[in-house]
């Protein structure tokens, strides 16, 4: 169903991380998503993305700004629509390029410290 997408939108609430968006880019499909989500605070932190033309737009997302985002995902909608063929081309390949780095690859070693970490916890608390 994504491959057949122009453009996903993911306004997320709350997600503790936002597969849906990441799935999104990693088949070159740009998308919109929230800070709410940890794959938007990720993107965030990525130096060269800066929106939609980079392949994903996040858009800051609170309790009180609905309308905010509302028309926040409408003049994304309205100014990816006006893109050229070329330029849908090129933010298709900076969308996936998103995704490339957030392959396991580059992730694992986060993943060994906080094991690690919560190894060496479990054995302080264990001995005392």
């Amino acid at each position: 169903l994504i491959l057949g997408q122009d453009l996903s939108v993911y306004p997320s609430y709350y997600e503790p991380w936002g597969y849906t968006p990441l799935e999104s880019v990693a088949f070159r499909v740009p998308t919109i998503t929230t800070d709410l989500a940890g794959f938007g605070l990720w993107v965030k932190s990525l130096k060269n993305q800066h929106g939609i033309d980079d392949g994903v737009e996040v858009l800051h997302r609170s309790d009180y700004n609905y309308s905010e985002v509302a028309d926040g995902i409408k003049d994304t909608i309205s100014a990816f629509s006006a893109k050229t063929e070329a330029e849908v081309k090129e933010i298709r390949k900076r969308a996936a390029q998103v995704a490339e780095q957030a392959l396991w690859k580059h992730f694992i070693e986060y993943y060994y410290e906080a094991y690690d970490f919560a190894l060496r916890r479990a054995k302080e608390r264990l001995l005392g």
